[in-house]
């Protein structure tokens, strides 16, 4: 799952105010100074229309804003503010595509719009792009050299790229001018390790935390943030306590018992026989490689030494198998939906995903989607891609189910802020897997974390083996592949190997009695 800089465009929070600014999207100088009737009745309508889109903007109803900005832009093609607020709009809608696209279109038509500039930095930066973002950065901060989101942009920016030093410079004067910004003490959190102020961080995390006007979004990304760094001071009470109210103050609504009924659903009903009754997609691509399991369990790992193959290509988490889905799910209830779609439809929707494979890399042999959750779907997957492989990561239940908790997911897996949902959870995970393995055609391989970390050369051949592709050298080197890491793993898989996450649990035990009979067959 995704990580969070300050804001990052990937997580699709709800935006702060400051995403529209109140600057007019022209400079006066440009507008006539006489305007006939005619245009004038438009332009009124126009405004109104903005100020409708604007509101629905700032009220959390993004899609229905985007689709109003689009409207405006149809007679505004030139507006390069207009550009600007869909793509925020668009940004908050997760669809980054398209708010790259118009970013960039606004910056084609007015090169000194800062905030745009900004964005796109933003952007990049969620996207793992650090060079472009740091690009962006520093010519929107050199034409708005005072502006504070500015410079906390640049301290993210730099922060990713591993330049401590220079982020500091920028943050210490910002945080000796206001010590208790949230997204600055945010960002002090995640450098203090590496400029050696750790214990500064500690006490400015415990201040900014006990002021009331602290928003509740910058108060959970700031409760992990602390969190992460208590574990490194080896306070691990501390550690457990913060991320407790990282996950109260996150918590969103999960229904255990909607789970299980799901999965009793989908055991009962995706049989050997039924499933095998069902048509199959006949493009026979061997392409895609589905990496599944808990998050947590090792699924970017897996991914990170696979793709340093050189004919293999990792894209992440897509989000297009449970797009479709839910997509099936409108018309009538999945899985019972599979048995209404035709070989005709089950093509085209084959199609579509592998034309997203081919947009992405067009000549790999293997292309990884390691959404973790696609496990919930494998049924669907056969269907679609019955010559495709699968991997599924397994990991010791409480150190995967632990990390869940301490990670601070912002949008997805909301079962994860509670640890007896988290357990319950984890439970019917287990359980429609077992089923899996005595239903599906398809071929899959486990891959057990603690075995992984061990005997990462073994594994890594084994893992290879299974996907017909030879040995190569940099899959060891994994942590030298430049691709893109968005999701929370990011600083694990981007160093060599280590251990130190095995019995993890161990050391929080005192705080997982919930969970333990969580897991319990009895839980």
């Amino acid at each position: 799952m995704k990580s969070s800089p300050h804001r990052d465009p990937l997580r699709f929070q709800p935006a702060p105010a400051r995403l529209i600014p109140k600057s007019g999207s022209a400079p006066e100088s440009s507008l006539p100074d006489a305007v006939p009737p005619a245009v004038q009745t438009v332009r009124a309508s126009d405004a109104q229309l903005e100020a409708s889109a604007d509101q629905l903007y700032l009220s959390g109803q993004f899609g229905q804003a985007l689709a109003a900005y689009q409207e405006l832009l149809r007679s505004r093609p030139q507006d390069a503010h207009l550009h600007f607020k869909l793509a925020s709009a668009a940004w908050n809608a997760e669809q980054p595509n398209l708010a790259e696209q118009h970013l960039l279109a606004a910056l084609q038509i007015n090169p000194a719009h800062a905030a745009a500039r900004e964005r796109l930095a933003l952007l990049y930066i969620g996207l793992d792009q650090i060079d472009l973002a740091l690009e962006h950065i520093e010519i929107a901060r050199a034409s708005v050299p005072g502006n504070q989101d500015f410079a906390l942009t640049h301290v993210n920016a730099l922060e990713r790229a591993q330049r401590w030093q220079e982020a500091w410079a920028i943050l210490e004067p910002l945080l000796e001018k206001n010590p208790v910004h949230p997204q600055a003490a945010n960002l002090f959190t995640r450098l203090a390790s590496k400029v050696g102020r750790q214990e500064q961080a500690a006490a400015l995390v415990d201040r900014v935390l006990k002021r009331p006007d602290v928003p509740a979004f910058e108060r959970h990304r700031l409760a992990f943030a602390g969190s992460k760094l208590a574990e490194s001071m080896g306070r691990y009470d501390q550690a457990f306590a913060l991320a407790r109210l990282g996950n109260e103050l996150a918590a969103r609504p999960h229904d255990p018992m909607i789970t299980q009924a799901r999965v009793e659903r989908q055991i009962r009903h995706c049989t050997r026989r039924q499933l095998r009754s069902l048509p199959r997609a006949t493009h026979e691509s061997r392409r895609p490689v589905f990496i599944v399991g808990m998050p947590r369990s090792g699924t970017s790992l897996v991914e990170q030494i696979v793709s340093a193959h050189p004919q293999v290509y990792g894209a992440g988490e897509l989000p297009e198998i449970p797009r479709m889905v839910e997509a099936m799910s409108r018309r009538s209830s999945y899985p019972e939906c599979l048995d209404t779609y035709s070989l005709n439809t089950f093509n085209r929707m084959a199609r579509e995903y592998l034309g997203v494979l081919g947009r992405l890399h067009a000549d790999a042999t293997c292309v990884t989607d390691k959404l973790p959750l696609n496990c919930l779907y494998l049924d669907l997957i056969q269907l679609l891609f019955p010559e495709c492989h699968v991997i599924h990561c397994r990991r010791d239940p409480l150190d995967t189910c632990l990390s869940c908790y301490l990670t601070g997911f912002s949008v997805a897996n909301a079962f994860a802020c509670d640890l007896s949902r988290l357990g319950a959870f984890y439970r019917q995970y287990e359980r429609l897997m077992d089923h899996w393995r005595s239903v599906l055609d398809l071929p899959m391989l486990d891959v057990q974390y603690e075995r992984l970390v061990a005997e990462p050369e073994t594994e890594g051949r084994r893992i290879l083996e299974f996907l017909g592709l030879g040995w190569d050298d940099k899959c060891l080197r994994f942590f030298e592949n430049k691709r893109p890491v968005t999701t929370a793993s990011r600083d694990q898989v981007t160093r060599p190997i280590y251990q130190s996450s095995v019995g993890r649990w161990t050391r929080y035990e005192r705080h997982l009695d919930e969970l333990v009979r969580a897991l319990s067959p009895r839980g």
